[in-house]
């Protein structure tokens, strides 16, 4: 078969630092190769020269710069990459998140009678609040006011035009099934963790690792500070940028307790060793849809501890570690306990590697896509 993804980046595919969205797209590009596809990642103004690598072939969806200013995106950026798309005559076209370029790819999918996969990168996607994230000009009160109306024709143009939405947790399956989209939950991928990492010596309690960037978004830094400040005799082990208004404020929280480390931006091989080297995994974001932190600790066997996020009842069940159900107080009691309990932490390790090899390997995510489009728009 052959498949065709677009996303904004490529830095997931050439290794480099990147966000969750865009690492999760490198994943699948990778595994689909490696099973024999044909596969293709376009990326809207490629700022590098195409070529292939790890099996995909790497290719701009627009050149940069090109067209005239201002209306561009109109006269020639989104024809341009409707051209390209046509020209790959895929028989599955996938994308991820809501950027100003999906209901293209979603409707040149229709017009070549290929099946076209929506993957839903956060819950905040199925709500119309959320379309403010999907804004990406303008101040934050024009971004908050416009944010309803582009989620309205985003969830036009994309959610009900594609021929499934890819939901990564039973909790947005069930949001799609309210909002009546056609849609089917497809797990994560995480890859499977260098041997060696399983001998190190955990250093560190807690880890919790993201980037903020972006000041709109904090995944849950306030949070994570006053949690650092309420457990002192608690290391923790706090990963990536942390950058903007959020980022700035919440780091001259962390930097003044002495029982938190910050090791800035790392490389996705420097995250992992991090997080081998620590207890728990920490996630404090208020909404998310299926953490690829979460996923790497499991793979490791590290439990995780969530405030909010609760992906398949996974954590609250008591299966992989724990959720404070919102409560820091509740989260901070789970910390407490499993790090209390080493011989609790170890029978949660092992269930954590476990079901990341059941349902998140490489090969069994891959054979839910080649099933799906192997059936085609009839199913």
């Amino acid at each position: 078969m052959k498949f065709c993804l677009v996303g904004h980046s490529a830095r997931g595919l050439l290794g480099e630092r990147t966000g969750g969205s865009e690492l999760q797209i490198a994943l699948l590009a990778k595994a689909l190769a490696r099973r024999g596809h044909s596969v293709t990642l376009v990326v809207p103004g490629l700022p590098r020269e195409p070529g292939e690598i790890d099996g995909v072939d790497l290719r701009s969806g627009w050149h940069p710069g090109q067209g005239r200013r201002v209306i561009r995106w109109m006269t020639y950026q989104l024809p341009e990459l409707r051209r390209v798309l046509v020209e790959e005559r895929a028989d599955a076209y996938y994308t991820r998140g809501g950027n100003h370029f999906t209901w293209v790819v979603v409707r040149t999918a229709r017009a070549v009678g290929a099946v076209s996969l929506h993957g839903l990168a956060s819950d905040r996607e199925l709500h119309a609040d959320g379309g403010r994230f999907m804004v990406h000009v303008g101040s934050e009160w024009f971004r908050k006011v416009s944010g309803p109306a582009v989620h309205a024709v985003y969830k036009r143009q994309v959610l009900r035009s594609a021929d499934w939405v890819v939901a990564q947790n039973e909790a947005q399956a069930e949001t799609c099934a309210r909002l009546r989209l056609r849609s089917i939950t497809i797990p994560n991928i995480v890859e499977s963790p260098p041997s060696e990492l399983s001998d190190l010596h955990e250093e560190f309690d807690v880890a919790w690792a993201g980037s903020v960037t972006d000041r709109r978004r904090s995944k849950g830094l306030e949070e994570l500070v006053a949690l650092a400040s309420s457990l002192p005799d608690v290391t923790f082990q706090v990963i990536g940028q942390l950058s903007g208004l959020a980022g700035a404020a919440a780091t001259r929280g962390l930097v003044a307790l002495p029982n938190v480390s910050l090791t800035g931006s790392l490389t996705h091989e420097q995250v992992l060793v991090a997080l081998a080297r620590s207890r728990v995994v920490l996630n404090s974001s208020p909404s998310e849809g299926f953490s690829n932190t979460m996923l790497e600790g499991w793979s490791l066997g590290k439990p995780a501890v969530s405030l909010s996020v609760d992906p398949n009842r996974l954590l609250s069940s008591g299966r992989l570690g724990r959720c404070g159900g919102g409560s820091l107080a509740s989260t901070e009691e789970a910390i407490r306990e499993l790090l209390a309990d080493d011989a609790m932490r170890r029978t949660l390790g092992s269930r954590c590697r476990d079901h990341v090899a059941a349902a998140h390997s490489a090969d069994a995510v891959c054979l839910q896509y080649e099933t799906l489009v192997s059936q085609g728009k009839t199913t």
